[in-house]
């Protein structure tokens, strides 16, 4: 990912972390149903985008760094790069 696109998915996530708290805080949205939604979303898009072998691999990817992602509330707003 160049430059360019890491500010861009720095601000994407930005974006979604916003979105989710403020269902989550806000509009009392349970949140694991905030953490479904998102997820089928992302797995919608995943699959629109991507070869079926490349979705495959995405999945992979997903599964095989389920031990680096943050539990959400301890994730900074801030942070910069991707979450997978």
């Amino acid at each position: 990912m160049n430059k360019k696109q890491q500010e861009e998915m720095a601000n994407i996530q930005d974006t979604i972390y916003d979105l989710a708290g403020r269902l989550i805080i806000e509009q009392e949205s349970e949140p694991l149903l905030v953490a479904a939604a998102l997820a089928a979303t992302a797995m919608g898009l995943y699959k629109s985008v991507l070869s079926p072998d490349d979705y495959d691999s995405m999945i992979d990817v997903i599964s095989n760094n389920r031990d680096i992602i943050k539990p959400f509330m301890q994730v900074e707003p801030t942070q910069t790069g991707p979450l997978h």
